[in-house]
């Protein structure tokens, strides 16, 4: 990213909405650790809309930044 002269990078992760998943709260976490900050969550369905009818869940995307 810095090669590219990126001041930022971004990530999601996806989360179910009515689950609390260990895994993806250890993952928000880390990266936490790495010094992302949580900007934001948006409803997958919304951002993809054509994919989120083969969720089992209803899900958010939970948005995650670093500047560099």
């Amino acid at each position: 990213a810095k090669a590219a002269k990126a001041n930022q990078i971004e990530i999601e992760i996806l989360r179910p909405k009515a689950i609390e998943l260990p895994f993806k709260i250890r993952l928000a976490n880390w990266y936490k650790k790495m010094g992302f900050k949580y900007t934001h969550s948006q409803n997958f369905a919304e951002v993809i809309p054509l994919k989120a009818k083969n969720l089992l869940n209803p899900s958010d995307f939970d948005y995650y930044t670093l500047d560099i």
